[in-house]
């Protein structure tokens, strides 16, 4: 859960994300990770405005137990809110979806650069930075706007989804996204971790076959799920090669000699290949050297 808060020392809001009280043993890997991203950061590069930065923690001991609370900005609405009202009827406007999508490449490589490992990358993992002050606004402006809502018998009208944040063709300028979420990430420093807490439908081959080889690499697969879903749709990825059928223990249960899945799933039905796929299907903008090159990126991109 996140809260709005007041810093009275510093006169500002801030988010506060209070754990829950069985999760407060999980937590100091969390603060851990923010700690070492703050303590050592990579001033130079693009991905560091792109992650969210650790600005106090503490333990608040209520009465249920005690709860890991972690102080950051105060951040928008979720990418994956914004991108609901797209289908592949009717795309994401290129220019926007391009500018996120190097905005979360640019994060995650941050991340990797540093030793860290995501564990939990998707579209609502990744949040548009407001693009106002909020700091203008009183304690007496939201609480008479939350408690119109209230009357009204409403959910509170909140002040994390900034409405001046828009996906259109209008232009790009007020986008940046965020990559959050620590919870489930590792690092060099302390050690990996088997917390994977990716979206069932987009993670890597090796997460789920439990081949005990899972990296940073699985961030990458997912990203480029997000990505791809963020551009497109999702198309079909092949046969799974020889390797991890091996590693794979139930592998005989769900696939056959060649790799192909015994009994697959009505979306997994396609003919076409990724790369064919988006060329048949590119969203408007996209010039023929670009289309090329993203086909070639995404195919790099989900390699088995």
């Amino acid at each position: 859960m996140v809260w709005l808060a007041q810093d009275m020392e510093e006169s500002r809001y801030v988010a506060v994300k209070v754990g829950f009280t069985w999760l407060v043993e999980s937590r100091p890997r969390e603060i851990s990770v923010m700690k070492l991203l703050r303590e050592h950061p990579l001033s130079n590069h693009p991905g560091k405005n792109h992650v969210v930065e650790l600005l106090e923690y503490f333990v608040h001991d209520g009465s249920n137990g005690s709860h890991a609370c972690i102080v950051t900005d105060q951040l928008g609405g979720h990418v994956g809110m914004a991108l609901s009202d797209f289908d592949s009827e009717n795309p994401v406007p290129y220019q926007n979806g391009r500018k996120i999508s190097i905005q979360a490449l640019q994060a995650l490589d941050y991340l990797h650069q540093q030793g860290v490992m995501h564990g939990d990358v998707h579209s609502r993992n990744l949040v548009f930075a407001l693009t106002y002050n909020i700091d203008d606004h009183t304690g007496v402006d939201i609480e008479t706007k939350n408690q119109r809502g209230n009357e009204s018998n409403e959910p509170d009208e909140k002040y994390t989804h900034d409405d001046r944040i828009s996906i259109s063709e209008g232009g790009t300028a007020n986008v940046s996204v965020i990559l959050i979420e620590l919870g489930a990430s590792s690092s060099s420093a302390n050690g990996p971790s088997n917390e994977y807490a990716y979206p069932i439908p987009y993670r890597a081959p090796e997460v789920p076959m439990d081949t005990g080889s899972v990296t940073d690499k699985a961030d990458i697969w997912v990203l480029g799920g997000e990505i791809w879903r963020i551009v497109i749709f999702v198309g079909q990825l092949g046969p799974v090669p020889e390797s991890l059928r091996t590693a794979w223990l139930d592998s005989e249960c769900h696939l056959t000699s060649d790799g192909l899945l015994k009994n697959s799933f009505p979306e997994d039905e396609r003919e076409l290949p990724i790369a064919e796929e988006f060329i048949n299907y590119k969203p408007k903008g996209l010039s023929r050297d670009e289309t090329t090159a993203f086909a070639e990126f995404m195919g790099h991109y989900f390699q088995f």
